[in-house]
């Protein structure tokens, strides 16, 4: 009987910790999404907006953002 106990007790602490982190891992998801969504906002009114993303063991984003001086601005 306190076998059966403790593997349902395993099992159930590894479902919670999967859980946990897939929840952590879509909030991190769409956060992420909001900035570049803002990013992209700025860059397309005076801007150019470079996104590069790549995946391996980790997950990296480069972005470059560089803007143009208007012709009509004032130094």
């Amino acid at each position: 009987m306190v076998t059966i106990i403790s593997v349902v007790t395993a099992q159930a602490g590894a479902l919670l910790a999967l859980w946990l982190r897939l929840r952590w891992q879509l909030r991190h998801a769409r956060v992420q999404g909001r900035h570049l969504v803002r990013l992209a906002e700025v860059a397309a009114g005076e801007g150019r907006l470079q996104l590069v993303e790549k995946h391996g063991k980790s997950h990296h984003v480069t972005i470059n953002l560089t803007f143009s001086t208007r012709a009509d601005a004032a130094p």
